[in-house]
């Protein structure tokens, strides 16, 4: 479970409108928040019973254009680099959560 209650929090405030946001975390053993480049991002790291490989997820907030709901890109990293093969953008908060909550089925022990 997530320890680090600042960057939790400001997760919590991207994605509280999601349901599945309690299913999420609850698989997580971090979440740092990025904000690099002027625009939320978040680094999740699955809990290592849960998968087979090594991975961490990056969220990144898409650029918003003005009177349109804000997008995110999901995309998974291994070593440090973003596998650019698992990068979707233009994604929905509940998609996000959603993709998340696919992969780390995918990937279970």
């Amino acid at each position: 479970m997530v320890t680090q209650t600042r960057d939790l929090k400001e997760f919590v405030r991207a994605f509280n409108t999601s349901r599945k946001l309690g299913d999420v975390v609850s698989r997580m053993t971090t979440v740092a928040y990025d904000g690099s480049y002027g625009r939320r991002a978040f680094y999740l790291h699955p809990l290592p019973r849960l998968t087979k490989s090594k991975f961490q997820f990056y969220i990144s907030q898409d650029p918003a254009k003005k009177g349109e709901a804000p997008t995110w890109s999901l995309a998974m990293m291994s070593g440090g680099k973003v596998d650019l093969e698992t990068k979707e953008s233009g994604l929905d908060e509940d998609t996000v959560l959603r993709r998340i909550l696919e992969i780390i089925k995918r990937e279970e022990n």
